[in-house]
């Protein structure tokens, strides 16, 4: 009888154990790594829409007060209004497993772009690393990790 020059039931699931052993850890950093940049991608954008706020109100476009604040966990708004009275003007979310950690609004004088206080907006992943946005009452804006 010939023998069969197969690998045996027993060699496959070693190499198959052996490899799960490398797969699964750089899955998972991979994930992580993923989660880091849609914290970095969101803190930028909402840097931007804060610095298009503070430049329309300092240009005074439709002689309106213009500012950003939170809707909900993951959404935030463009908004422009006087008083007491603000108006959405767009819409924007976060990337996915990105949420702030609390809500907030900040509002830009018109003319000057300044606000009364400085503000900070803070972001958090699923893996709890952070970032911060920061508003300083020139109407200046930073982007920043929270060590």
């Amino acid at each position: 009888m010939k023998k069969s020059r197969g690998f045996s039931l027993i060699e496959i699931l070693i190499v198959v154990a052996l490899l799960s052993l490398f797969v699964f850890p750089l899955y998972f950093s991979y994930i992580r790594s993923q989660a880091n940049q849609a914290l970095v991608a969101s803190a930028e954008s909402v840097a931007d829409v804060v610095r298009s706020a503070h430049v329309f109100a300092r240009e005074a476009r439709d002689a309106k007060k213009w500012g950003v604040r939170s809707e909900g966990e993951r959404g935030y708004a463009l908004v422009s209004g006087t008083g007491e009275n603000y108006q959405v003007a767009k819409m924007y979310s976060l990337e996915p497993m990105v949420d702030f950690e609390k809500g907030f609004f900040v509002v830009f004088e018109i003319g000057v772009g300044g606000t009364e206080n400085g503000y900070q907006i803070n972001l958090v992943n699923r893996y709890k690393r952070r970032m911060v946005v920061e508003i300083l009452s020139s109407g200046v804006v930073e982007v920043g990790n929270v060590e």
